[in-house]
């Protein structure tokens, strides 16, 4: 991806107070420049909103933590700066501002929801008024995902018009459907364009006509892959409006106007490139795009939010290539640094990873990266300072990516490290090709003294990055499968095409997508073991052992966690966390062992499974020969940090032996609980 260049401005105030009841927002606590980021799914609207004459923004995204919302972003670049803004103050609370701003026939602006509008944004970015009692709010004849809506002069009669893009499911199915070969047998995802005209009527008072769906000049619908957000603009500068779309993936989709400005005639799409000569695409997924001039050159350049809440700026290069407009590839604007943050579905674990004495955080997310966040303060600083979140490499080697025709195999990106499902590796379908999920745990898993990592991901497959480099200079290795010593064939999933036997060795472990491979050593006897969910979602342990040739391997595995209360072993994965759940319904459970209330014994802390919550507590009862019990206790706190998922792990920046909390939220942001035990900071 491309980097703005921006200027460091603000230091961000102080870590939360030791003591302070519930979970708190993790600060980097130093000056410097971050992603401009809201919570997940953001988009933004540009204005002068403070007066100053330059472009200020308001990101906005949803989800269920303190960061949802709009957030407004001053831009503080120095006076006189021309082009592309510099530099941006940090987050701030200012109204709700939350929709797409539009440029109008009369050469004002507002912002646009669904049915309702904001003519007067800048001094009131509340204030919506009705676009009109008798619009439908859902032009589609089915449920919709990504009902974008947005004014402009369709038609060329100097009335501003109603364009929507949706998004319609009903055909997908939404997960396994795959064929054994991994081919997709369900539908895909339409993305559909609809235009209400304006018939007439003064401003508020408008005279709507039914919605009707765009087509193409030879009649087929104007279509893209899912959550259609169209944009029009003249974008090939031959005096009509052209569209440009995004997707549910991370396209650009190019319609040429190839009528008139009051008669439009669209080609069938193309996929835009950038001006690097490949294929132009978001970093990530669910993109929510703007025309504006961001560089104010006099050519429409377009910004998007992103799924992990960043917003990428398209500079409109001004070229034309094979009659289409030629952009950039996106850069994603910087802001001063507040919070601490990565991706969405943030999986942090904290270890020294760089071996100067004090703990740093790995990190995973959905897009399918692990992330180096380095600690700056040294060992035993309860509020420690913290470096931008950079994206690791691992060597090449192994099996490499998969052909796009079938699936074989899971897709890896080396540089930085990247697994993402690709056409076939999400049971939930070709939609989210843009995912990985990397679930992961970092200790020294090999005994030579540094730390490696394992994660689980999208596919299943349970994956070592082995550090190759030394203690204080990490390098991870290419991934490598981790096998077990199964009792007979091992257990398969019961759905999908991707099982162990479709690897390249049938003893690599393959369970249940995103869940954390807790590498610990559970039994005391100095050699460490995997606490993984298994096939059938019982949190399972993977004993290791040592051969008669000195090397280690892992036992299959046995269902040793016993819930207390029932007397049966502890099933956990699936939203609900019931451990019934199916296909993309099963798996999905975060876990870390943690002696929290000091008895000697390792609890679990697990994500929540409820909307609304944050992490679980199951604090362990007592060891018996070859089992552990645990009873649930509940949530670690009131605050709401969970919809999809949360992720906790153990953390003591403070050195003070009593371990605290720290979560990765859906918003890519971490909380830090401090546990009550503590004695520092008190």
């Amino acid at each position: 991806m491309g980097l703005m260049v921006v200027l460091a401005v603000w230091t961000s105030a102080a870590f939360v107070a030791a003591g302070s009841p519930g979970f708190a927002p993790l600060a980097f606590g130093t000056g410097g420049t971050a992603y401009m980021k809201a919570s997940l799914c953001s988009g933004a609207v540009v204005g002068d909103f403070d007066g100053d004459g330059d472009d200020d923004v308001y990101l906005f995204g949803s989800g269920h933590t303190p960061m949802k919302g709009s957030w407004f972003f001053e831009n503080v670049s120095p006076a006189g700066t021309k082009g592309v803004p510099v530099a941006f103050a940090p987050r701030a609370k200012r109204g709700d501002c939350a929709g797409i701003r539009c440029a109008l026939s009369d050469g004002s602006s507002a912002v646009v929801r669904p049915g309702r509008i904001n003519y007067n944004y800048i001094e009131k970015p509340s204030v919506f008024a009705s676009l009109g009692s008798a619009l439908p709010l859902n032009p589609h004849f089915s449920k919709v995902r990504g009902n974008r809506w947005r004014l402009a002069d369709f038609d060329g009669d100097g009335r501003d018009d109603v364009v929507i893009g949706v998004g319609c499911w009903n055909d997908y199915g939404w997960q396994n459907a795959y064929g054994p070969d991994g081919v997709w047998t369900n539908a895909q995802i339409h993305g559909l364009v609809y235009v209400m005209r304006n018939e007439g009527g003064s401003r508020g008072k408008e005279r709507w006509g039914a919605p009707q769906i765009i087509r193409l000049e030879n009649g087929d619908p104007m279509e893209v892959f899912g959550n259609a957000s169209p944009m029009l603009e003249d974008w090939d500068g031959d005096g009509d409006l052209d569209v440009i779309s995004g997707d549910f993936r991370d396209n650009w989709t190019f319609f040429e106007n190839v009528g008139t400005r009051t008669e439009p005639a669209y080609t069938s799409g193309r996929l835009l490139h950038g001006s690097d000569g490949k294929r132009l695409h978001a970093d990530l997924c669910i993109t929510a795009p703007f025309a504006y001039d961001w560089d104010h050159d006099g050519r429409p350049d377009f910004l998007s939010g992103e799924e992990d809440g960043r917003l990428g700026f398209y500079r409109n290069t001004g070229k034309v290539a094979n009659g289409m407009p030629v952009f950039d590839q996106p850069s994603y604007v910087r802001a001063a640094r507040d919070y601490v943050h990565f991706g969405v579905l943030c999986t942090p674990w904290t270890a020294d990873f760089d071996g100067d004495g004090d703990l740093d955080i790995i990190a995973g997310d959905s897009a399918g990266h692990v992330a180096f966040i380095e600690n700056l303060s040294g060992p035993g600083v309860a509020e420690p300072k913290w470096e931008e979140p950079k994206c690791l490499p691992c060597a090449k080697g192994g099996v490499e990516p998969i052909p796009r025709t079938q699936g074989t195999y899971p897709v890896f990106e080396y540089a930085p490290f990247r697994i993402m499902a690709g056409p076939n590796g999400s049971i939930q379908g070709p939609a989210e090709a843009k995912w990985g999920y990397t679930c992961l745990s970092a200790a020294d898993w090999d005994g030579d003294g540094d730390i490696d990592i394992m994660l689980n991901n999208i596919w299943g497959k349970i994956i070592l990055l082995r550090n190759i480099g030394t203690k204080t200079s990490p390098k991870l290795g290419p991934p490598e499968g981790v096998e077990a010593e199964w009792d007979g064939p091992q257990p398969k999933l019961a759905w999908g095409w991707f099982q162990a036997d479709r690897t390249p060795n049938d003893r690599e472990i393959v369970t249940q997508w995103r869940t954390t491979p807790v590498m610990h050593d559970m039994d005391g006897d100095g050699l460490i073991d995997l606490v993984l969910v298994d096939t059938e979602g019982y949190l399972a342990l993977f004993k290791r052992f040592r051969r008669a040739d000195g090397t280690l391997a892992l036992k299959a595995p046995r269902r040793v966690f016993i819930d207390d209360e029932t007397g049966r072993p502890m099933r956990v994965s699936g939203w609900g966390g019931r451990g019934t759940g199916k296909a993309g319904n099963a798996g999905r459970r975060k876990i870390c062992l943690v002696d929290w209330d000091g008895d000697g014994l390792d609890d679990i802390v697990m994500n929540s499974a409820r909307v609304g919550g944050n992490a679980v507590l199951w604090r362990q009862t007592r060891r018996e020969e070859n089992t552990w019990r645990f009873q649930k206790v509940g949530d670690m706190s009131e605050d709401a940090l969970e919809f999809h998922s949360t992720s906790p792990c153990a953390c003591d920046f403070d050195g003070d032996g009593v371990s605290d909390l720290l979560l990765g939220a859906e918003d890519g942001f971490f909380y830090y609980l401090k546990n009550p035990r503590s004695t520092k900071g008190k």
